[in-house]
């Protein structure tokens, strides 16, 4: 793996965790939070990126994106990576409040997470896949 030094993090994201809670009627009850907001490089993995055939939605993009960021402990795969490549930068949103439809373009399924070799304990490398 190359070297990386932080100014090679120019993108900005937003890790959100799952929690479950009830509501007033006792039904189960999902939202969102920020679990950590960082710097982030960015690439696409190209070659498993594509699209794919779909009985209920027809015909989906997938784009399959690498989020390189400073090791931190406890990033999972059930977590979700908030990344508007518009924006850039965040604009304010309650995740525990949003309609999930509205930002669904802007959010990434992460499938691994990862130290590369020979980083020693520096940097994760988060792969993301994204159906648009």
């Amino acid at each position: 793996m190359r070297k990386f030094q932080a100014g090679n993090l120019d993108r900005k994201i937003k890790i959100l965790q799952k929690s479950k809670t009830k509501d007033r009627s006792g039904q189960d009850l999902i939202t969102w939070s920020v679990f950590h907001e960082c710097s982030a490089h960015i690439s696409i993995n190209s070659e498993s990126s594509g699209t794919e055939k779909n009985q209920d939605m027809g015909i989906q993009e997938i784009s399959k994106l690498n989020f390189l960021v400073r090791h931190k402990a406890g990033i999972i795969p059930e977590m979700i990576i908030y990344y508007d490549v518009v924006a850039g930068d965040f604009t304010p949103i309650d995740f525990s409040t949003v309609d999930f439809e509205t930002i669904r373009d802007k959010i990434y399924n992460i499938k691994s997470v990862s130290e590369p070799p020979d980083t020693r304990r520096q940097w994760l490398l988060i792969e993301t896949v994204f159906k648009g």
